[in-house]
Formats: C-alpha cells, structure tokens, sequence
C-alpha cells in the first residue's frame, strides 16, 4: 500500500481506540517531572482526588497515538528513527478538569495530510472522553515529518481539521520575563513519568532522543534533547502558579509551537520565558509565551498561549 493511501478523504483508519487507566500515583508524577506540588496534583487528603496537569494527556497518550498514526500510514520503524518533527505544534481545548481516576477513552485521526517540501505535514486530532462518554478535551498535533516523501496522492482529499486561529502580540509585547532552569537529568525523569507506572513500556519507546545518546545522533542530532511537552510542562506550571493562583481550572485552551530542540549535555541550561499577559476581544485573558535558550537566545517554542475561562483580571 502506498504511504498515507488510507487517510485519502477521510480519518486514517485502522488506528485503535486508546483507553488510559489514571490513578493519582501516576499524575502525581507527572506533574512532579514538571517541578510542579501545587496542591490542585498533588494533595490527596481526606481521599481528595487530585487533578490531572494540563499537558498530561499531551504527553502521555497524544504523542504516543501521533506516531501511531504514522505507523498506521504505512511509515516503518526505521523512517521514524530516521526522521522527525519539524516545527509542530500542539494545541488543547479544555471542557472541563480532568481528574487523575478512572478510564479515559481517547478517539484518534489522522485529520491532515499534505506533501511539503521538507517533508510530511501530518496533523493528527484526539478527543478524551470519560467513563460516561462526556468530552473532557480535544487536542491536536501536528507537523512536518522532516525528509518524509509519499503524501502526494492524499495532498488534495485529506479532511482538514485544525484549531481556531490565534492572534499573537508583537514582540516589543512581551514586557515580563521569567527564569526557568532545566537539569540535565531532566530529559530522563519526564521519560519514565510519561509512562503508566503500572504497565511494562513498549519496545518502541527505545527510540527515544530524550535519553539515548545514540539514537539522538541516528536522528542527526547533536546531543540528546528535553522534550518539549516535558519545557511545555514547566512552562504552563510556572504561569499557573505565577499568573493564576495555581488554579489549573481557569485554563481553555493551551498551544505552542516547538520551534528548535533544547540540547542537554552535562550542565543545567537557564531558559528565558517571555511573556504577555492580556485581555483580547476574542478570547478574553490571555497569556502569551515564548521561551528561549537564556545564553545564546535560541527559540524553543513559540506562539505559546494560555486562554483562561473569563476575563479576569491577574490573581
């Protein structure tokens, strides 16, 4: 079968429906790998559940059910290992808190395919539903497959399905700033806290930049790299804990874009968070974001927004 020939003019089919068993154990540590103890993840007394951090579901099951849908294309193992995301983009609606019990249902398709020049753009939807099948939140990634050839025939038929636009400020905007430090170890904490604690992983995830040297630079790379939902997860913990009273039930939505990989190396590398704190006519409160490599002002992501519930006014 020619790469991406099923996902002409509708869904890809063939990807399974993914259902996720959460459990406060597994949440706790995640939003620990996002230096984050805010009491809405963490605290469980009087047998409170806790929430579930914004970009678990992100890191945990989308991510994982996107390359999925690469597999299901028709792109083999080794094209993976290979190639890799350029410039993608990840993009969630939240309907409501998530909390860290029960089964999560998440409904995938491949939404968008279109051959570019430096590869393949792949965007992918997700929908969580829970145990009642009520929408919790919908998410997309997307992405250019850097290298990827064979999109061509699904260029003109693929159904395309993407978020509202968003109008980011100027630069000269973004007049508050803060610091975040990522260790060096911090690559290998997220890897095992994305992971369900009580399941085995899969093969597959040996293919990981974040913490083999050696596949880092089967991929081209110099050094192995942060993921960026693992940066992205700092950065949301540090605006809802400096901007929002951690009180992650103010979020409605959440994107960025991850413009260049954070190498790591041996030492702790400072970021430069950027920010703009606004209220806009379409959207309300909202909390723009660009990070940056402090020493050398690399972009890491970019066009990065919290849209908050309401038009209140910083807590």
């Amino acid at each position: 079968m020619p790469l991406f020939e099923s996902a002409q003019g509708q869904p890809l089919a063939g990807l399974k429906t993914v259902e996720t068993e959460l459990s406060p154990v597994w949440t706790m540590n995640f939003a620990a790998s996002c230096d984050d103890v805010a009491d809405a993840f963490m605290d469980t007394t009087d047998d409170r559940t806790p929430l579930v951090h914004p970009v678990f579901m992100p890191a945990c099951v989308e991510v994982v059910s996107a390359f999925a849908s690469l597999y299901a294309a028709g792109v083999t193992k080794e094209e993976i290992t290979k190639h890799t995301f350029l410039h993608h983009f990840c993009d969630t609606t939240f309907e409501r808190p998530m909390l860290a019990s029960g089964q999560v249902r998440t409904e995938t398709a491949l939404v968008r395919v279109e051959q570019k020049r430096k590869g393949v753009f792949t965007g992918t939807k997700f929908s969580h539903y829970d145990a009642d099948n009520i929408l919790i939140s919908t998410g997309y990634f997307g992405g250019v497959v850097d290298g990827l050839q064979g999109a061509d025939a699904a260029k003109a038929t693929t159904v395309a399905e993407v978020p509202g636009r968003i109008d980011f400020p100027p630069a000269d905007a973004f007049d508050e700033t803060e610091i975040i430090d990522i260790p060096p170890t911090a690559a290998h904490i997220f890897d095992a806290c994305i992971r369900n604690p009580r399941k085995l992983k899969s093969k597959n995830s040996d293919i990981n930049v974040h913490t083999s040297i050696g596949f880092a630079k089967k991929a081209g790379l110099l050094a192995r790299t942060m993921n960026g939902l693992g940066v992205l997860g700092r950065v949301v913990s540090l605006l809802l804990k400096t901007r929002c009273n951690d009180d992650p039930t103010l979020l409605r939505r959440m994107c960025c874009t991850f413009s260049s990989p954070l190498f790591l190396r041996k030492e702790v590398v400072p970021l430069l968070v950027r920010i703009a704190d606004r209220v806009t006519k379409e959207h309300g409160r909202v909390i723009f974001f660009q990070v940056f490599i402090k020493s050398n002002m690399q972009k890491i992501l970019s066009n990065g927004a919290l849209i908050l519930r309401g038009n209140r006014s910083r807590l």
